[in-house]
């Protein structure tokens, strides 16, 4: 029987590849450790920081949020919501620094 070659199959191989290249001699080492390693070896200076805009904040749209928030140097700049309750549950949440709108045309352009 023929041996067939497919997409899906060449991805898999590919992706397996990869994952056991990047592990290399770390296979033995600490659950925590090979996270830590890779964290440690970035720079990010004071003057790094990721300003971000939310647009829709709904369930998901806080979800995301909290989520990117816990990444150093993240900050969330704007929220925009059709909602006037959203948007002030935004500021009660995340600050009363926090730009909010009606418009995400304003985020975007800020």
């Amino acid at each position: 029987m023929a041996m067939q070659n497919s997409r899906r199959k060449f991805l898999k191989n590919l992706s397996g590849s990869v994952a056991a290249i990047s592990v290399g001699t770390h296979v033995n080492a600490e659950p925590g450790l090979i996270k830590k390693q890779l964290i440690s070896t970035a720079k990010i200076s004071a003057n790094d920081k990721i300003r971000i805009g939310l647009i829709g904040s709904g369930i998901i749209g806080h979800y995301d949020t909290d989520t990117a928030l816990k990444v150093d140097g993240v900050e969330l700049a704007a929220v925009c919501d059709l909602y006037t309750g959203r948007l002030g549950r935004a500021k009660e949440k995340w600050g009363n620094q926090i730009f909010t709108t009606k418009d995400y045309r304003e985020i975007l352009v800020t």
